[in-house]
């Protein structure tokens, strides 16, 4: 009898372990049918979202295909306009260009005895042309009134302008370092350079056709050196009037 019960309890035994088993089994896939379940829920709301959004663009298509075309022809209007106005200031630029080239030929004409004698120098340069001018040639020394020499020139220069189209011109007067005694007309460098830009100014409008509205006179002292301060010849190149010629904006 013995043998008997032990071989049936051992066969109850397999038979339950095997019952736990299929009952683990069938909680696995009662865990994993439930997740697909979810998964197509969310995949048919998805899809009916997808099909709402595409039944309301049907409805809007004219009207977007409308608002495309309008703001197609507005970029376009706006690309044609952008483009005449590239082309315009490159015709600008290229008569500017021509204009400058051609006063500074003028400017050579007029004044080419006192270039070679390098009392003048003139220089063309990112569309402007400047002429710098040692005192000596135009003023006495401490003085701001021009001498006969200094009037020719000037006038050489007008001459110039007259026949250009109109031009901004900018006249400044610089000095030395030496200081002035304080006690004559002018008290310091910078009055005195005021007033000889400002005579340079008006020797260039008298006689002449020239727009006041484009002619300034500027004060520079002696803040600006080109020259060596320490030396006689430094001194001289130091004492000038420079005038700048750019063309007038249109």
């Amino acid at each position: 009898m013995k043998p008997a019960i032990a071989i049936l309890i051992s066969t109850c035994t397999l038979a339950l372990g095997a019952a736990g088993w299929l009952f683990y089994q069938n909680d696995q896939l009662t865990e994993k049918n439930s997740a697909l379940e979810n998964t197509i829920n969310l995949l048919e709301q998805e899809f009916q979202d997808l099909s709402d959004a595409l039944s309301e663009s049907k409805g809007n298509s004219q009207e977007t295909l409308q608002a495309l075309e309008a703001s197609r022809v507005e970029q376009n209007r706006l690309l044609e306009n952008h483009a005449k106005e590239i082309e315009s200031i490159k015709a600008s630029t290229a008569q500017e260009k021509d204009e400058i080239s051609n006063l500074h030929e003028a400017l050579i004409q007029e004044l080419q005895s006192e270039i070679t004698n390098r009392e003048i120098q003139l220089k063309e340069r990112n569309g402007r042309i400047s002429l710098s001018m040692e005192n000596k040639i135009l003023f006495l020394s401490g003085q701001s009134a021009l001498g006969e020499r200094g009037r020719t020139v000037l006038d050489k220069v007008s001459d110039a302008l007259n026949k250009n189209t109109d031009h901004v011109i900018r006249v400044e007067g610089h000095t030395d370092n030496m200081p002035l005694s304080g006690k004559g007309l002018y008290k310091s460098n910078w009055d005195l350079s005021a007033a000889r830009a400002l005579s340079v100014v008006q020797q260039l409008l008298q006689g002449h056709d020239l727009d006041p509205k484009l002619i300034e006179a500027v004060a520079k002292g002696e803040f600006h050196p080109i020259g060596d301060n320490n030396t006689s010849l430094g001194r001289a190149q130091n004492r000038r009037i420079e005038i700048y010629l750019s063309p007038a904006l249109k």
